[in-house]
């Protein structure tokens, strides 16, 4: 048993640790950013879970730092935004999914321990990642691209674990991919993108109200489907049904632009954006790339 007094420092301790948020998950860096102002309020306990501090939210809700009392153990809790609000059947859809990513046991996936709700609220207790995001380790500094494939074949397989028991990311992206400091990737969040009600995005052709949207935003499609601009699929601007094609079509896009240094698709704003990606407008492969032929070719499969 874990003596008060031990347990009491061993939380200061953790939170006290510098960390860095991301959209889905949690890492563990060496600065801490700018608060992120809350959308909701937060408790200072989930069940056993005891909140140490808030270190990010997105468009699912808030992530915290947190201490397992009875596992003596760093887990990240997220409490799930809109849930309070929801109707149980929408609750009981949330709670689903995110068991079902419970189930999902691949070391290229974020752990999740326990689901549950506390105060009507619904939270997801998962792993404790200490590294950074994906996004984060390509931008350190220039890579190979053999390291950059490698990374993301290793990222693939924990799609590919998740679609094995019917679970669709829906936003698979290089910020939801956590890199542990021993180097190896783990996808956060899969089948989590339906929580929380939003305007559709408009399908190409239709771009009132659309143009100078910023396209690194989260855009949710009301009570279907969450994605962010430039790895979106066809499907996803036009709010059609999303299944794991959809997710291998993200996980191209974001390989292509780690590869390239660049997106597949142009476009300024989200209507050109949207129809350049529906037409299947791919840019041009760089001059003199360095990237074999045969991964180019296998990026256009994953495209088309």
């Amino acid at each position: 048993m874990v003596r008060a007094a031990d347990s009491d420092e061993r939380m200061r301790n953790l939170g006290s640790e510098a960390l860095a948020p991301t959209l889905d998950g949690v890492a563990a860096g060496s600065t801490l950013p700018p608060p992120v102002v809350q959308t909701f309020s937060a408790p200072r306990q989930v069940g056993r879970f005891v909140l140490l501090r808030h270190i990010g939210s997105g468009g699912m809700g808030a992530v915290y730092a947190a201490y397992d009392e009875r596992l003596d153990r760093r887990v990240a809790i997220k409490l799930l935004q809109h849930a309070e609000t929801a109707d149980d059947v929408q609750k009981q859809r949330v709670l689903r999914e995110a068991q079902a990513m419970a189930r999902v046991s691949d070391p290229n996936v974020v752990s999740v321990f326990e689901v549950g709700e506390f105060h009507s609220q619904v939270f997801i207790a998962m792993e404790f990642v200490e590294g950074e995001t994906l996004a984060q380790w390509q931008r350190q500094r220039p890579r190979p691209w053999q390291d950059l494939l490698l990374m993301y074949l290793e990222a693939g397989q924990g799609l590919r674990a998740a679609h094995a028991v019917g679970l669709t990311h829906r936003d698979f992206k290089p910020d939801n991919v956590l890199v542990g400091k021993e180097g190896r990737p783990r996808v956060a969040d899969f089948g989590l993108a339906r929580l929380g009600a939003g305007n559709p995005v408009a399908a190409p052709g239709a771009p009132e109200g659309v143009s100078g949207e910023k396209l690194a935003a989260p855009l949710t499609l009301a009570d279907a489907i969450a994605g962010t601009p430039g790895y979106m699929s066809p499907e996803q601007y036009s709010g059609g049904e999303v299944d794991a094609r959809s997710d291998q079509f993200s996980f191209c896009a974001a390989l292509y632009e780690a590869l390239y240094r660049q997106l597949p698709f142009a476009g300024d704003d989200l209507a050109v954006l949207a129809a350049n990606t529906v037409a299947g407008k791919v840019q041009p492969r760089p001059d003199r790339s360095e990237v074999p032929m045969e991964v180019h070719q296998a990026l256009m499969r994953g495209l088309s």
